[in-house]
């Protein structure tokens, strides 16, 4: 009896030790797959693949008739067969949409759909910011409005994206970079943007509504194309030039210090908590800029990740360019 319980005390362990194993062995093939290939969401990551992205992908491709739910993942291998796309039962992420969507309100009156620029906000297609449409990670619709993310990989506003680009931010940051001549996060040629603020030089309605509710005018933006016919309303007095004058806000820009990986600059502009936009330019170098706010004296402090020498510096405030410098 001694015996046949040892027996059976070593047969559990060998058990336990053999599903550990299998766990284990599981873990790690997950923990190599990577996120995205080639940077396009990668659906075989168990992380990606609960997302409303690879559900919508999968279900598509089996509408075409697909041989695999999804053509990163194989549902016979072990280690996908609890995949959502694998077992035909939704994910969480996917249920909470789909009430989101049965939910939702009707777009505000305010809203003109027929708008070819609003027509590709969330307000007009119902779909939230955050997800994309399945055929986005198709190389060729990759570059649509619609197919674009909120923020860039450096986790900045991506003014390419239709509810961003008809905010005051990206209002602002176009005009900024075109006044300092430099390319902005929008390529009006391609299909879809023409209707973009930014290239049509009209400001949307957060822009007015931030210009009259603050007695500010921001800076305008030229039309990408000066053939192109159209007609800007603008509900809000211009401010006299005169007003603007006193209101003028002067500063400068120094080198702190510099080495062979970083740089740091010295802003001192005559007012407090101003948002200063500091952006280095340098022929056949890519545009780099940052955003920043003074402290209750007027300075700040900007640090780029990156030895600057051979750059120049402009520090643009309100639209305006305040100071420059050549780092030297």
């Amino acid at each position: 009896m001694k015996m046949c319980n040892v027996f059976r005390g070593l047969l559990s362990a060998l058990l336990v030790t053999n599903f550990l194993l299998i766990i284990n062995a599981v873990s790690s093939q997950a923990s190599e797959i990577p996120m995205t290939i080639d940077g396009v969401i990668n659906c075989a990551h168990p992380d990606n693949s609960i997302t409303t992205t690879c559900w919508d992908l999968a279900q598509a491709a089996k509408k075409e008739g697909a041989a695999s739910s999804s053509p990163q993942l194989d549902c016979s291998l072990e280690i996908y067969k609890s995949y959502p796309v694998c077992t035909g039962v939704a994910p969480q992420a996917v249920i909470d949409q789909q009430k989101a969507m049965a939910n939702a309100a009707p777009a505000p009156a305010a809203v003109d759909c027929s708008d070819p620029m609003l027509a590709q906000t969330g307000a007009c297609t119902k779909r939230t910011t955050t997800d994309l449409p399945a055929d986005c990670l198709d190389g060729a619709n990759k570059n649509l409005p619609r197919c674009q993310p909120m923020t860039l990989a450096d986790g900045s506003i991506n003014c390419a994206q239709p509810d961003n680009a008809v905010t005051t931010t990206c209002w602002e940051q176009s005009a900024v970079l075109k006044s300092a001549g430099a390319t902005t996060a929008i390529d009006c040629a391609l299909p879809g943007y023409s209707v973009y603020p930014a290239c049509t030089g009209v400001k949307p309605f957060a822009v007015l509504e931030f210009e009259k509710s603050s007695n500010t005018v921001l800076p305008s933006i030229e039309p990408a194309s000066k053939s192109t016919n159209t007609e800007t309303v603008t509900a809000v007095t211009p401010i006299s030039e005169e007003i603007q004058e006193e209101n003028k806000i002067t500063g400068s820009v120094e080198l702190k210090s510099r080495s062979a990986k970083t740089t740091v600059l010295a802003l001192d502009i005559d007012a407090a908590k101003t948002k200063v936009r500091v952006i280095a330019t340098k022929k056949g170098a890519k545009t780099i800029s940052q955003t920043v706010s003074t402290d209750a004296d007027g300075e700040k402090s900007v640090k780029f990740d990156r030895n600057l020498k051979g750059y120049t510096i402009r520090i643009i405030v309100d639209g305006l360019t305040i100071d420059t410098l050549k780092v030297k």
